[in-house]
């Protein structure tokens, strides 16, 4: 974008010519924002994804129905299928543990 309107600055056509501040006015701003979010972009790309059942694990749920063993249970407002080591009523104020097959 830079070398685009250092171009027209002194372009040979004379409609298509720009000052340098008003180049320097768009370029430099455009090019800041550019950078910013290209540095959320790398960031969030960093970040390790975790989704589905191994991003549950340590987070607070409700059973929905008894769990003895298996039942349903309500996690960030989603319904999963869940089985427990022990009986679990129908209540809220359960912590899920990790995943076995």
């Amino acid at each position: 974008m830079v070398l685009g309107a250092m171009i027209l600055i002194k372009s040979p056509w004379r409609e298509a010519r720009i000052h340098l501040p008003t180049a320097l006015s768009v370029a430099l701003p455009l090019a800041a924002i550019t950078v910013i979010l290209l540095q959320f972009v790398l960031a969030a790309r960093r970040r390790k994804v975790v989704t589905g059942e191994a991003g549950m694990i340590g987070l607070w749920g409700v059973a929905d129905t008894n769990l003895d063993p298996t039942g349903e249970v309500r996690v960030h407002g989603e319904l999963w299928s869940a089985r427990a080591v022990g009986r679990i009523p129908k209540a809220p104020g359960f912590g899920c543990g990790r995943s076995r097959d």
